[in-house]
């Protein structure tokens, strides 16, 4: 967010709200990518419907996006990775570039994140994918 100030990028809007409001601000099909950088992996059973590759917000992420948008994903948690590549792919979207240790692999557009520097310094693999909707 701060380099997109320092920056003056006029094509970025950051909202802070719970995700559950965005129908409120983003139209059907306005989308052409979400990022989806360490979100919180909330294991626990109870609060499954929370995380933001569950059912609920994966059927959000189908109305904003337009077609063949995308929704890239980065963690350093295997469980909530795996659990995300089921929940994407039982929701019609085609999976690309899987990467199960980022750092240990040829990609050459990685945008390293605070959190990812964090976890990979700490010698831990870094889960990534490329969720694309079907057109």
């Amino acid at each position: 967010m701060e380099q997109a100030s320092v920056l003056g990028l006029k094509n970025v809007k950051f909202l802070n709200i719970n995700a559950v409001y965005l129908p409120k601000y983003i139209k059907p099909n306005a989308i052409t990518q979400i990022y989806l950088n360490f979100s919180n992996p909330l294991p626990q059973n109870r609060t499954e419907n929370t995380r933001l590759t569950s059912p609920r917000y994966i059927k959000m992420y189908k109305e904003f996006l337009a077609k063949c948008g995308k929704v890239y994903q980065k963690t350093d948690d295997a469980g909530f990775f795996e659990y995300s590549l089921e929940q994407f792919s039982k929701h019609g979207f085609i999976l690309e570039k899987i990467s199960l240790n980022l750092h240990s692999s040829n990609e050459q557009d990685n945008i390293l994140t605070e959190h990812e520097d964090k976890f990979s310094k700490k010698g831990l693999p870094i889960y990534k994918l490329e969720a694309i909707i079907k057109g």
